[in-house]
């Protein structure tokens, strides 16, 4: 994290609390309040509804948070309901307008929205361009500079490195933010994602994670430094001004950590899959990209193709992703194929079978 940036946050928050405005979360612990706090109109009980997660804060949510902090190994913990809106929360609450950017092009359409409304200067990159990214750093002197990127990337699969992204990110005297939300649960020893599996968790400053994909819950979470953390709780209008994750969902989300963390049978099984997926089609000479995770894409020559090949398999009771522009650049249509640990040997060459069928 810059020094630059840790100073002018703590300048926001001292700043914000001079004006009274510091919004403190209250810990409901008991069931038998006199609730005036939900949205939750028809709820028997009001307490067990849902409001603001600066109002309706419960013991279930706490213990997402610390149970989160320690699997994560990260000092401080923020949930949200969605990955949309923890993306947009951290980047709209760290970012503004006098600040530089630099962006991975295949980052989440989330990211991009998030840096329209943060009205900052910001160029894209790509992953495999170092000197670009370097490039861009060098140019533009602003004095808070960001490098942002997914951990994993949620069209083809391959890992960014962000060994030479922090790297660089200390050269140029930048802070890294990092979109986790496809290694969460999958990567690292115990599921703890990316950063864990780079093993650069106590370098980078912030990350952004799901609890939806590889936990399998709902809900996102935004991991990171005390300062970064108190600023996007004061500053994060989609924190502030969306409707907490359900408590009973946050239990759930607590057990799915468990799950995770000792699902080491599960990865490796999983790994083995990917490994065996990425072999069979290279050797079927499919066009399929490079990646050592869930996330599998082959690529076609022609949109038509694509949704025709897409629509037979769905006949076949084969469900799989077409695609196409704007999400990917137009000469690279592709089928997205996700796979996980409930998935066989068989079930790949059933459908490597399926599509070697058209050829």
């Amino acid at each position: 994290m810059s020094p630059d940036l840790l100073l002018q946050l703590q300048q926001r928050l001292q700043q914000h609390d001079k004006l009274a405005l510091t919004r403190k979360r209250r810990l409901h612990t008991t069931h038998n309040a006199l609730n005036f706090t939900s949205n939750n109109y028809l709820a028997p009980k009001s307490l067990d509804s849902s409001g603001s997660p600066v109002t309706y804060y419960t013991s279930a949510h706490q213990a997402l948070e610390q149970r989160l902090e320690s699997w994560l190994n990260y000092p401080r913990a923020l949930i949200f309901t969605s990955g949309y809106l923890a993306v947009l929360g951290a980047i709209t609450a760290l970012i503004g307008p006098d600040d530089f950017v630099a962006v991975d092009k295949q980052c989440h359409a989330s990211v991009f929205d998030a840096l329209q409304l943060s009205k900052a200067t910001w160029q894209r990159y790509a992953d495999d361009d170092h000197e670009r990214l370097e490039s861009i750093l060098q140019k533009n002197k602003k004095p808070l500079r960001f490098i942002i990127t997914s951990s994993v990337f949620s069209m083809q699969g391959h890992l960014a490195d962000l060994n030479h992204l922090m790297h660089t990110a200390k050269k140029y005297n930048a802070t890294l933010i990092i979109d986790d939300v496809h290694g969460t649960g999958i990567l690292g020893p115990k599921g703890q994602g990316a950063v864990a599996h780079w093993n650069l968790t106590h370098e980078t400053p912030l990350i952004i994670g799901s609890l939806t994909k590889g936990l399998g819950t709902l809900g996102a979470f935004v991991a990171g430094n005390e300062v970064m953390m108190e600023a996007i709780l004061q500053f994060a209008r989609p924190y502030m001004f969306s409707t907490t994750l359900p408590s009973h969902l946050a239990t759930a989300s607590i057990k799915a950590i468990d799950l995770a963390e000792q699902a080491t049978d599960a990865r490796a099984h999983l790994k083995q899959l990917i490994n065996y997926f990425q072999k069979r089609a290279r050797e079927l000479e499919l066009n399929i990209l490079p990646s050592s995770t869930p996330i599998q894409a082959i690529v076609f020559s022609d949109i038509n193709y694509l949704l025709q090949t897409t629509q037979d398999l769905s006949e076949k009771n084969i469900m799989v992703s077409a695609i196409r522009p704007p999400t990917v650049p137009k000469e690279s249509p592709r089928l997205r194929i996700t796979l996980t640990a409930a998935h066989q040997f068989a079930d790949i060459d059933r459908l490597l079978l399926e599509l070697t069928s058209y050829e």
